[in-house]
């Protein structure tokens, strides 16, 4: 199957931009990770200052 060059090109450019999209998602799925690494933390520090308070 021989492909015109505007085809190729094309092709080429869909492959692009699957690339940039998936560099992009990845980067807020990490950054969606740290946000809930950070909440547990905070969550677990107020959990453990709350229980110094109260004994």
């Amino acid at each position: 199957m021989e492909l015109c060059p505007w085809e190729v090109k094309a092709l080429f450019q869909i492959k692009e931009t699957k690339a940039v999209v998936r560099k992009m998602v990845l980067k807020d799925q990490t950054r969606e990770v740290g946000k809930t690494g950070n909440l547990l933390k905070d969550s677990r520090v107020n959990s453990f200052s709350a229980k110094g308070k109260n004994n």
